[in-house]
């Protein structure tokens, strides 16, 4: 992108942090990421995929679909930032007040949000040796995120000379990834040869009927909803006043009103 973009980005990204974080202090809100992986060294795909089942036992999750990357995440102290931008941005990451903030862009459908968002996680956890494309790793490590390789093989088979795209989406529903991502996932467990990989890209860039419904997004969207509902929690405990709520939440006072609907 050009540095107009990345500037607007950066400006976006900081009045959001900003307005979180004062919400938080308002309502006396302490968080904290606990997950610390400093003492693992990741110097191939085995290490970034080790790491990922790693996360998921951390977070209890074992080998299950996760519904919502980003509850899971905002749950253990992640900062979520959506903001509206075109294609050329898909996501990034930093720190804020010792917290890890992830930012994804909003109009990006399901499946690339959540696959972005693990990805963006991945360079804040991974360290990796000297030498190793990092940005290979972090998609290594969202993919495993999504779906364990153990889950996928049991699900998949071994060994395929075919597979549907029937079997794929019905994967896609439940763990939210894309049949992208997992025809990359069946090439990398070996379970189809590099040859059968390259003429499925050959098929999806031939036939333009066939590339709709391999990007067709199936898995349900989702949005962080954490921040707004902060700012509607101190609203409603009269912490806040409506003025300051439409200020944090960038809205008029009467829409404030109108979606408060106190029980």
């Amino acid at each position: 992108m050009g540095s107009k973009k990345v500037e607007s980005i950066k400006y976006l990204v900081c009045s959001e942090i900003e307005k979180y974080l004062e919400i938080e202090a308002i309502l006396g809100i302490t968080s904290k990421f606990c997950l610390d992986y400093g003492n693992t060294t990741v110097e191939g795909e085995n290490e970034a995929k080790l790491l990922a089942l790693r996360l998921r036992n951390d977070l209890n999750i074992g080998s299950d679909a996760i519904v919502s990357a980003i509850d899971l995440l905002e749950s253990v102290g992640v900062k979520i930032i959506e903001i509206e931008h075109d294609s050329s941005f898909s996501g990034t990451c930093n720190e804020a007040g010792g917290l890890p903030v992830i930012v994804v862009n909003k109009n990006m459908c399901s499946e690339r949000k959540r696959l972005t968002i693990f990805h963006e996680l991945g360079h804040l956890l991974m360290h990796c040796a000297d030498g190793v494309d990092k940005e290979k790793m972090c998609n290594v490590f969202a993919n495993e995120v999504l779906i364990p390789s153990d889950k996928f093989k049991n699900l998949i088979g071994e060994s395929r000379h075919d597979i549907s795209l029937v079997e794929l989406q019905a994967m896609q529903r439940e763990y939210g990834i894309s049949v992208d991502a997992l025809m990359v996932k069946a090439a990398q467990l070996n379970i189809i040869t590099d040859r059968r990989f390259t003429s499925y890209h050959k098929k999806k860039n031939a036939l333009p009927t066939f590339k709709e419904a391999v990007e067709q997004s199936l898995y349900p969207m989702e949005h962080t909803c954490r921040f707004e509902r902060l700012v509607y929690r101190a609203l409603a405990s009269e912490v806040i006043s409506y003025s300051k709520a439409a200020a944090l939440l960038d809205k008029s006072v009467n829409e404030v009103r109108d979606t408060l609907n106190l029980m």
